[in-house]
């Protein structure tokens, strides 16, 4: 392999690499939720010796929205503003995250 050959591959891979660095970087970085419209109704229920979060929006069937993972009740805040112009929406902080407490156990 020339010189010149060596040297533009190892541009290419270096180049290569950058690209996915930058990718992985935007992959693990979430964009800011929208914000959450005011509530109906919100506060903390007594459940299993903690107390959880709750906010209830609008009015007509229920619709319970349930985050995951790490998340916490206001990554809905675009679906609460669609749903809760026909159906009582109702978001609340899993034990531990958000503004719900923890027990020590957990």
């Amino acid at each position: 392999m020339t010189r010149f050959c060596k040297v533009f591959a190892i541009v290419i891979l270096f180049a290569a690499s950058s690209a996915f660095a930058a990718a992985e970087e935007r992959w693990q970085t979430l964009p800011e939720p929208a914000a959450m419209p005011k509530p109906d109704q919100s506060g903390y229920a007594p459940v299993n010796g903690i107390q959880m979060y709750y906010a209830v929006f609008g009015a007509g069937d229920p619709v319970l929205l349930i985050h995951g993972g790490l998340g916490h009740a206001d990554i809905w805040a675009s679906q609460v503003a669609t749903f809760s112009k026909t159906h009582k929406v109702i978001v609340a902080d899993s034990r531990g995250h958000g503004r719900s407490t923890r027990t020590e156990q957990t």
